[in-house]
Order: structure tokens, then sequence, then C-alpha cells
């Protein structure tokens, strides 16, 4: 199942959950133009590296913003 995501709670109770989406937004819609950018080289090797970060980046962008305990 994975750990439990505490310390992006943490940071959610801080910060206030809309703002955490928000700037989730925020990054996405900043990440967009340059992994466009890397996909058009059409070089494999900055392809792969463009799935690469932008498949971590979703991982840690999908953990729930839950209340710390």
């Amino acid at each position: 199942m994975g750990r439990p995501p505490l310390p992006i709670g943490r940071f959610s109770d801080r910060l206030g959950r809309k703002r955490l989406y928000l700037g989730g937004v925020a990054v996405t819609g900043a990440f967009a133009f340059p992994f466009f950018l890397l996909l058009d080289t059409r070089s494999t090797v900055l392809i792969w590296a463009a799935m690469i970060v932008s498949a971590a980046r979703r991982g840690a962008q999908n953990r729930k913003a839950r209340p710390a305990r």
C-alpha cells in the first residue's frame, strides 16, 4: 500500500488544501510547455527523460493531502 504521506498532510495543514492543489495545478501547467518541447526534439534520450520526470512528478502529486494526525 505504501507509506502514508504525512509530510504532505502537515504541509497541507499549514498551507491549506486548496492552495496546495492550486500549486499542483500551477506546477503541472508550468511543466507542460517544456515537456512538449522535449518531445518535439525527437531525441530518444530526451523523450525518456521527459517521461521519467513526468511520471515521478505525477507520483508525488497524486499523494493525497490529508490532515496530519
